[in-house]
């Protein structure tokens, strides 16, 4: 959401294949929006999204916890490591939330 990436855990086959030991923490880059944050990043698919801002990605769901705390904070970007082939590299991805879509999402306090 906003970032335009969409990640998955890793599984097994993907830990064996890049020889990742079963406490390693990252993510898979499971698609890119065209034309967002992410896709100006240059991040790609299959992809390994290792760190968010210093800190370990263990899980999906963590990734877009962390995110989300981004959002809120009101920061602009977060700083990943991202991992293709054993090679790792800085990514610096744009989290601002859509203001139209946050407007929408509010209902009123009371009724008449």
């Amino acid at each position: 959401e906003g970032a335009g990436i969409e990640v998955r855990d890793l599984t097994y086959e993907v830990r064996r294949v890049l020889r990742l030991g079963p406490d390693a923490q990252a993510v898979v880059v499971a698609r890119t929006e065209e034309g967002s944050s992410a896709a100006q990043a240059r991040i790609e698919d299959n992809e390994l999204v290792r760190e968010l801002d210093g800190k370990p990605v263990p899980s999906a769901e963590a990734f877009g916890a962390m995110l989300e705390t981004a959002r809120e904070a009101g920061r602009e970007q977060v700083r990943l490591v991202v991992q293709r082939l054993g090679k790792t590299r800085i990514v610096d991805l744009g989290v601002e939330a859509d203001e139209t879509e946050e407007e929408g999402t509010q209902e009123p306090e009371e009724g008449r």
